[in-house]
């Protein structure tokens, strides 16, 4: 297992920049009741609406994923950074808007906004690089892995068993019978490879393939 410095920052920092983003937008469609354009008063309210709920929505997903991270980086723990990376992108868009919104109409508010925008793309820098540089878990990935080669081995002695019993003698039945049990090997020192990180998940794959579909 293979977990990358940033996660973490990047699980703090979008959890903060949320809580932020939250306060400012709630501040923010306050002070525009006050506001008589009503064009501006219903766009920008909406727009910061929208950005209260995918904030919260953030929040939860990288507390869930920062709780994950500290027992281990799972399959489970990638999905769950990937999803909340994709929030975070969408809130950059949104605010984005927001903050254009908030220049046409002279708010205050928007260096704040400024601010937040750039503390969400910190969040998406780190997010990203933390997903690309961490590896899953092995012990984790390979637990059924491990199962799948038990069954191969249980239906490869089923064969044999049927090959001994049914089929009729021939010279070259025990080198069949001898290639799939090198097969076996092979793959459970392919497995072996894997569990110490000597070789990656795709090398094992492919050559996991390649050898079933010789059996």
């Amino acid at each position: 297992m293979k977990k990358n410095v940033f996660l973490k920052p990047a699980s703090i920092l979008a959890i903060i920049g949320g809580a932020l983003l939250i306060i400012m937008s709630f501040v923010t469609i306050i002070q525009i009741a006050n506001i008589r354009v009503f064009q501006y008063y219903i766009g920008y309210t909406l727009v910061n609406v929208i950005l209260i709920i995918l904030s919260i929505v953030k929040i939860v997903f990288f507390s869930i994923s920062l709780a994950n991270i500290k027992k281990t980086y799972s399959k489970k723990t990638k999905k769950l950074y990937i999803v909340s990376t994709s929030i975070n992108i969408s809130i950059m868009l949104i605010l984005l808007l927001d903050i254009i919104i908030a220049i046409n109409m002279s708010n205050n508010l928007s260096i704040g906004f400024c601010v937040c925008l750039l503390l969400e793309a910190v969040v998406m820098l780190f997010a990203i690089t933390g997903i690309k540089n961490s590896v899953v878990d092995v012990a984790i990935y390979c637990s059924n892995t491990k199962e799948n080669i038990t069954q191969v081995k249980e239906q490869n002695s089923s064969v044999k068993d049927s090959v001994y019993i049914n089929a009729p003698i021939e010279n070259n039945t025990p080198k069949i019978i001898q290639n799939n049990n090198t097969s076996l090997d092979v793959l459970e020192k392919l497995y072996n490879l894997l569990q110490k990180g000597v070789i990656t998940k795709e090398e094992y794959e492919t050559k996991k393939n390649k050898i079933l579909s010789d059996l």
